[in-house]
């Protein structure tokens, strides 16, 4: 079985999700670094890949030797332990009433699978955060910050892209 599900929430859903995403703008910025390039305010993929193309074309000018990887997460958002990213987000001061209203939904929200037209029976997803909500980009950052920090003790330079992530050393 080699499909993808993809989780399509209601529009309601998704409409208070944005107007929370741009509600926490303030709440992403103070802990967000410089390496994120997804998930947060006026970032995105294409920045990221743009200053790593820039990096890498310094240290081929200048003759400095470097290294580098990148590693796309298979199925990253439905691997996501649900529970972890509730802890972290309200250690790092996630306001409390949109945590709980984000929990309460996604721990009772029913997801049905739909092939060729047949809806199946309804089912909870013990583990993951759907796609598609407008928050999820800002949690799978909010994820990534450990990740970012342990790296960069290493002085080694991390990028993160969605579920894409890239090491530059």
């Amino acid at each position: 079985m080699s499909y993808r599900v993809l989780l399509i929430l209601p529009t309601l859903y998704r409409r208070w999700a944005s107007a929370r995403l741009y509600d926490l703008q303030d709440w992403i910025v103070s802990w967000a670094n410089e390496y994120m390039y997804a998930g947060v305010p006026s970032m995105g993929a294409a920045d990221g890949w743009y200053q790593t193309a820039v990096q890498l074309e310094y240290y081929f000018v200048t003759g400095e030797p470097f290294a580098g990887g990148a590693v796309d997460i298979m199925k990253c958002f439905d691997q996501i332990r649900r529970g972890l990213l509730y802890a972290l987000a309200e250690r790092i001061g996630m306001p409390k009433r949109i945590l709980r209203a984000y929990k309460n939904y996604h721990e009772s929200v029913a997801a049905y699978n739909c092939i060729a037209g047949a809806l199946g029976q309804p089912y909870k997803k013990p583990s993951s955060i759907p796609q598609g909500c407008p928050l999820s980009m800002a949690f799978m950052a909010l994820l990534m910050l450990p990740w970012t920090r342990m790296v960069e003790t290493m002085n080694a330079i991390p990028r993160v892209l969605a579920d894409d992530i890239l090491l530059i050393v």
